[in-house]
């Protein structure tokens, strides 16, 4: 039996591990402030640092993690940035 987990990262850095897959705890999230930007990833839009185009397509965030934004979630993704 394959066991699916996912890290969620808290807003004061802490990390928890849940026994749900990404798919499950989505409907859960507000529309409003998160957004799937990868099959693997769902931000806080409100922790969005800078947005990169350099080798990639890529958030930082305001904790300083750099992550993926699929190519088919780019234009969503600039949308909500506001960019």
């Amino acid at each position: 039996m394959l066991t699916v987990h996912t890290e969620v990262v808290l807003l004061d850095g802490r990390k928890l591990v849940v026994s749900r897959s990404l798919g499950e705890i989505e409907p859960h999230l507000p529309d409003s402030i998160f957004e799937r930007i990868h099959h693997s990833t769902i931000i806080n839009i409100a922790e969005v640092a800078q947005f990169s185009r350099n080798e990639g397509l890529f958030v930082i965030m305001e904790n300083g993690d750099k992550l993926a934004v699929a190519r088919s979630k780019k234009d969503s993704v600039l949308m909500r940035l506001g960019i």
